[in-house]
């Protein structure tokens, strides 16, 4: 059993599915995985194939993913096999639904994906998501199946390393550039990332911030001070301690000195 496959099983089994994997349906064709959740009764019987790749996208060929997944749930054999099987375990045969897990969803358009999928009848899953899942939850204590194990090293040892978690973010190997622009956008916009950057920002790691963004630019540093930092109160406040700065008081009396040599009233500057 492959490795995407043999995660999926054991993610099955820990969401309460018993799993018959592998399944010779005859001339040279495989049942990935049928599953089966049983409480006080048949709850629910599906049939998974999975395709994960690392490289395709589904932009490559949709269309031609779409007739491979057709192929592997309509085939006749493949569909005798599954009903004899669940007549086995089951002591009936019950009905069942279809699911393709797909590792490149995340790459694609997921919501045509998904679309297009189910006007066939079959549901999408996306193998991001399982091992997001799987590594979100995996405990530390220690599993035997060589796979999780591997997971779980991962998740323990790599990522509790914020050093080296930051640096694998910006391998470009993992992330390109537009993804790791959405990586730091996601993370700075979770409640936990934001409070920590308050405990620990200093002054001089906010403007090194400001300095290489586009809030260097005057127009736009102006507006967000105005629009989400300031409140009415801390406004006069705001533009007090401004006006006691040397450089600012200088430059004030600059932009005067050329008001009045120009004629115009301050009512035109403060414009």
């Amino acid at each position: 059993m492959n490795s995407e496959k043999e995660i999926l099983v054991w993610w099955l089994n820990q969401h309460g599915y018993f799993t018959i994997s592998s399944v010779n349906a005859g001339k040279n064709k495989e049942i990935n995985v049928i599953a089966i959740k049983v409480n006080g009764g048949v709850k629910e019987i599906v049939h998974f194939e999975v395709m994960v790749s690392i490289s395709q996208t589904l932009a490559d060929d949709i269309s031609g993913i779409a007739k491979i997944v057709s192929r592997k749930f309509d085939d006749k054999l493949v569909q005798k096999k599954v009903k004899s099987v669940i007549a086995e375990h089951v002591g009936d045969y019950s009905e069942y639904t279809k699911t393709i897990v797909l590792g490149v969803l995340a790459k694609g358009n997921g919501k045509e994906v998904k679309k297009k999928f189910l006007s066939k009848g079959i549901n999408v899953l996306s193998f991001d998501d399982i091992m997001f899942d799987i590594v979100k939850n995996i405990s530390g204590v220690n599993f035997n199946n060589p796979i999780i194990r591997t997971i779980q090293l991962f998740k323990y040892i790599l990522l509790s390393n914020p050093n080296k978690l930051a640096l694998l973010s910006q391998n470009l190997e993992i992330l390109n550039k537009p993804d790791q622009d959405k990586f730091m956008k996601t993370l700075l916009g979770l409640e936990r990332a934001q409070s920590s950057l308050t405990k620990k920002i200093t002054e001089e790691d906010l403007g090194r911030i400001l300095r290489n963004s586009s809030l260097k630019q005057p127009e736009r540093l102006a507006r967000l001070i105005e629009d989400n930092v300031l409140s009415k109160r801390s406004r006069t406040r705001f533009v007090n301690e401004l006006l006691k700065q040397d450089t600012m008081k200088e430059k004030i009396k600059e932009q005067v000195t050329e008001i009045s040599k120009n004629q115009k009233g301050l009512n035109e500057y403060f414009k």
